[in-house]
Protein backbone atom coordinates (compact mmCIF):
# COMPACT_ATOMS: atom_id res chain seq x y z
CA UNK A 1 0.00 0.00 0.00
CA UNK A 2 2.78 2.56 1.12
CA UNK A 3 4.45 1.81 -2.21
CA UNK A 4 0.98 2.34 -4.68
CA UNK A 5 1.01 6.01 -2.64
CA UNK A 6 4.36 6.65 -3.43
CA UNK A 7 4.23 5.86 -6.90
CA UNK A 8 1.06 7.80 -7.47
CA UNK A 9 2.10 10.91 -5.68
CA UNK A 10 5.89 10.46 -7.90
CA UNK A 11 3.63 10.52 -10.74
CA UNK A 12 2.80 14.42 -9.44
CA UNK A 13 6.45 15.42 -8.78
CA UNK A 14 5.92 14.66 -5.25
CA UNK A 15 8.69 12.48 -3.71
CA UNK A 16 8.20 11.30 0.02
CA UNK A 17 11.53 10.05 0.98
CA UNK A 18 12.67 8.23 3.11
CA UNK A 19 10.79 7.47 6.35
CA UNK A 20 9.28 5.32 9.00
CA UNK A 21 5.99 3.24 9.14
CA UNK A 22 5.15 5.73 11.94
CA UNK A 23 5.70 8.59 10.41
CA UNK A 24 4.46 7.66 6.82
CA UNK A 25 1.23 9.10 7.42
CA UNK A 26 2.45 12.42 8.50
CA UNK A 27 4.60 13.08 6.01
CA UNK A 28 2.02 12.39 2.75
CA UNK A 29 -0.37 14.26 4.32
CA UNK A 30 2.03 16.87 4.57
CA UNK A 31 2.93 16.41 1.09
CA UNK A 32 -0.98 16.58 0.35
CA UNK A 33 -1.89 19.15 1.99
CA UNK A 34 -5.38 18.40 2.67
CA UNK A 35 -6.33 16.78 -0.53
CA UNK A 36 -6.51 12.89 -1.63
CA UNK A 37 -6.39 11.45 1.84
CA UNK A 38 -8.65 9.08 0.63
CA UNK A 39 -5.98 5.97 0.27
CA UNK A 40 -4.25 7.14 3.74
CA UNK A 41 -7.94 6.05 5.21
CA UNK A 42 -8.12 2.76 4.03
CA UNK A 43 -4.58 1.68 4.69
CA UNK A 44 -5.80 1.05 8.32
CA UNK A 45 -8.37 -0.99 7.00
CA UNK A 46 -6.19 -3.25 4.52
CA UNK A 47 -3.56 -3.42 7.45
CA UNK A 48 -6.78 -5.20 9.97
CA UNK A 49 -7.81 -7.86 7.22
CA UNK A 50 -4.23 -8.66 6.32
CA UNK A 51 -3.90 -9.32 10.04
CA UNK A 52 -7.06 -11.06 10.22
CA UNK A 53 -6.39 -12.92 6.76
CA UNK A 54 -2.68 -14.11 8.38
CA UNK A 55 -3.84 -15.28 11.33
CA UNK A 56 -6.24 -17.90 9.59
CA UNK A 57 -3.64 -19.17 7.53
CA UNK A 58 -1.03 -19.84 10.42
CA UNK A 59 -4.59 -21.54 12.21
CA UNK A 60 -4.73 -23.34 9.15
CA UNK A 61 -1.26 -24.73 9.21
CA UNK A 62 -1.00 -25.31 12.80
CA UNK A 63 -3.24 -28.21 12.15
CA UNK A 64 -1.97 -29.70 9.81
CA UNK A 65 0.58 -32.34 9.92
CA UNK A 66 1.61 -32.01 6.14
CA UNK A 67 2.21 -28.41 6.39
CA UNK A 68 4.45 -28.16 9.42
CA UNK A 69 6.38 -31.02 8.14
CA UNK A 70 7.17 -28.79 4.68
CA UNK A 71 8.15 -26.35 6.67
CA UNK A 72 10.88 -28.05 8.30
CA UNK A 73 11.75 -29.76 4.93
CA UNK A 74 11.69 -27.12 2.97
CA UNK A 75 14.17 -24.43 3.78
CA UNK A 76 13.00 -20.68 4.15
CA UNK A 77 9.42 -22.03 3.46
CA UNK A 78 6.83 -20.22 5.66
CA UNK A 79 3.29 -20.87 6.49
CA UNK A 80 2.42 -19.25 3.18
CA UNK A 81 4.57 -21.26 1.06
CA UNK A 82 3.60 -24.79 2.47
CA UNK A 83 0.03 -24.08 2.43
CA UNK A 84 0.72 -23.61 -1.53
CA UNK A 85 2.50 -26.21 -2.10
CA UNK A 86 -0.11 -28.71 -0.71
CA UNK A 87 -2.59 -27.22 -1.93
CA UNK A 88 -0.61 -27.59 -5.49
CA UNK A 89 0.04 -31.36 -4.68
CA UNK A 90 -3.18 -32.20 -3.52
CA UNK A 91 -2.95 -35.90 -4.44
CA UNK A 92 0.56 -36.82 -3.92
CA UNK A 93 0.08 -40.66 -5.05
CA UNK A 94 -0.38 -39.42 -8.81
CA UNK A 95 3.35 -38.35 -8.37
CA UNK A 96 4.96 -41.53 -9.85
CA UNK A 97 8.68 -41.18 -9.54
CA UNK A 98 9.86 -38.02 -6.63
CA UNK A 99 11.91 -36.51 -9.22
CA UNK A 100 9.00 -35.41 -11.25
CA UNK A 101 7.70 -32.80 -8.53
CA UNK A 102 10.65 -32.97 -5.27
CA UNK A 103 10.09 -31.67 -2.33
CA UNK A 104 13.36 -29.27 -2.80
CA UNK A 105 11.15 -27.31 -5.16
CA UNK A 106 12.06 -23.62 -5.32
CA UNK A 107 10.46 -21.84 -2.28
CA UNK A 108 10.30 -18.49 -4.30
CA UNK A 109 8.87 -20.52 -7.22
CA UNK A 110 5.87 -21.76 -5.31
CA UNK A 111 5.57 -18.48 -3.27
CA UNK A 112 4.95 -16.81 -6.80
CA UNK A 113 2.82 -18.55 -8.63
CA UNK A 114 5.42 -19.25 -11.25
CA UNK A 115 4.05 -21.95 -14.11
CA UNK A 116 6.88 -24.04 -15.48
CA UNK A 117 7.24 -26.69 -18.14
CA UNK A 118 7.58 -30.07 -17.99
CA UNK A 119 10.64 -29.79 -19.12
CA UNK A 120 12.09 -26.69 -16.37
CA UNK A 121 10.50 -29.10 -13.69
CA UNK A 122 12.36 -31.69 -13.82
CA UNK A 123 15.69 -32.32 -11.74
CA UNK A 124 18.98 -32.34 -13.19
CA UNK A 125 20.66 -36.20 -12.44
CA UNK A 126 23.35 -35.81 -9.52
CA UNK A 127 25.74 -37.65 -8.58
Amino acid sequence: MELSIREILRGFGLKVGPVTRKNFEARIRELVAGQATSMLSARPALKAEYGRLHKAVLAIVRDDAVCRRLMTVLAGAGPLVAITYKSAIDDPHRIVKSKARAVRAHAKEISIGRRTSRAESRWPATR
